[in-house]
């Protein structure tokens, strides 16, 4: 019984904390849409490109480069607007050399197989994206790549870059207005990739965990008072039935 007393304060405890993290969330998501909507900045400095001294993960970057069309990553499945596909990952060459792989975006499974994923761009054009190092698998459901056959379910950047020849750095390009425009649609019917909306993506369910913890010290405090008034009232009706039995006798 001494759980179900403790209960309501640690229960009101935790959720007073998730809307402390719901606070600190909240001002994290309004950070990162505003470094979204700051212009890029070069992610070439004097000709290189270091690693060492990239931007944050959601300052993006831009880069003047030529696509390189004899490698080419299919990564997959990922969906989009409820259609399965892949992303694109290919390696591009930097107007100074610099060889790097770009995240081109998203294709449909009916454009994947076609030469037209694998278009050839008329010399360098200018990217915008965010940069990204080498990572770990995003979780243990998902599985293994397997580069022999090809077959990318994560971008594992340290191996491509192996694989591709460039620096062991990928640039996820962001679409930059296309979104539900009839550029994006003419992309799509040409089985171009579409780079992804530049949007923080931050999970927020802060305020339906305060919610939940705040319901269940409410429920419990209640089981508490119902239950004290019913012992008291248990105690109450023996106390006078004995007094009632004392003066029969």
């Amino acid at each position: 019984m001494t759980i179900l007393y403790v209960f309501p304060a640690a229960a009101f405890g935790l959720g007073s904390w998730q809307l402390y993290r719901l606070r600190w969330k909240l001002g994290l998501i309004q950070e990162t849409e505003a470094a979204l909507a700051r212009p890029p900045v070069p992610l070439e400095t004097s000709g290189t490109i270091s690693t060492a001294a990239l931007p944050d993960t959601f300052t993006k970057v831009s880069v003047d480069a030529t696509l390189d069309p004899s490698t080419e990553f299919l990564v997959g499945p990922r969906v989009r607007d409820g259609e399965n596909g892949f992303h694109v990952v290919a390696p591009y060459t930097t107007t100074t050399g610099t060889r790097l792989l770009v995240n081109r975006g998203w294709i449909a499974n009916a454009k994947a197989a076609s030469t037209t994923a694998r278009f050839a761009e008329p010399g360098p054009r200018r990217i915008v994206g965010l940069a990204k190092l080498p990572g770990e698998k995003p979780s243990s459901w998902t599985p293994d790549n397997e580069p022999s056959k090809n077959q990318w379910y994560w971008i594992d950047v340290a191996d491509m870059s192996k694989r591709a020849q460039t620096q062991a750095l990928v640039v996820e390009e962001v679409d930059e207005g296309r979104r539900d425009t009839a550029a994006e649609r003419d992309m799509r019917d040409g089985g171009l990739p579409l780079p992804k909306e530049p949007t923080a993506n931050l999970r927020n369910n802060h305020l339906e965990y305060a919610v939940t913890w705040f319901s269940l010290s409410a429920a419990t405090l209640a089981m508490i008072v119902f239950r004290k008034k019913i012992v008291g009232g248990s105690v109450t009706g023996a106390a006078a039935l004995r007094g009632s039995r004392g003066r029969l006798h």
